[in-house]
């Protein structure tokens, strides 16, 4: 994801550096961090470096750097994932359409169901009733992608038609516009898959 907002990061340099310059490296990310003076690569590197001393900050900065902070963790220690936190954010009313679905997409890509706490899967079900689309959108990709569940619209892998994304009646059911009964159903569906599916 480093690309994804236009920096480039690398992480290479911080494999050669000496122990205590990496000590170093990680007590100035931090610091950068905390100043918020950083960009993304500094959440990059210390995931890159392991570093257990900045999972507090990279906590801290969970909405500045929403799917980088949690690749980051992930990459150090995906059990260190402060769960109650996360369920806080995820249930903020306050929170933006952006804040949220960054979150939504760094739950899916960057931890399996099995480093998760049953109840953040719950809450991103939750999120599939979210007024904004994008929210309910990342928040129904996520649950795909945790419970390994096949994407109707993929289609044959190539190009996505028309006909590939009407096959999905889930997706279907989130693109609406504020239709709660639709959104309920998406939902109905999706608890169902889950449940059909052969890890369930």
């Amino acid at each position: 994801m480093g690309w994804h907002d236009g920096y480039a990061a690398d992480l290479k340099v911080l494999d050669q550096l000496a122990p205590q310059h990496r000590l170093l490296a990680e007590a100035e990310l931090c610091q950068a961090l905390r100043s918020q003076t950083a960009d993304p690569r500094a959440v990059l590197g210390l995931g890159h470096l392991r570093s257990r001393a900045s999972l507090p900050i990279l906590h801290d900065n969970l909405l500045r750097f929403g799917i980088y902070a949690l690749g980051a963790i992930a990459s150090i220690d995906p059990a260190a994932l402060a769960t109650d936190r996360v369920l806080a954010l995820l249930s903020d009313n306050q929170l933006s359409e952006d804040q949220l679905y960054r979150l939504a997409i760094g739950l899916g890509v960057y931890f399996t169901l099995a480093q998760l706490d049953p109840r953040v899967p719950a809450q991103l079900l939750e999120l599939m009733a979210h007024e904004q689309y994008l929210v309910r959108y990342h928040a129904l990709d996520a649950l795909r992608r945790l419970h390994h569940l096949p994407d109707p619209a993929a289609g044959n892998g190539a190009t996505i038609t028309r006909a590939d994304i009407y096959r999905d009646t889930i997706f279907g059911c989130i693109s609406t516009n504020g239709r709660a009964t639709d959104f309920r159903r998406a939902q109905n569906l999706l608890r169902a898959q889950i449940q059909a599916a052969p890890s369930a």
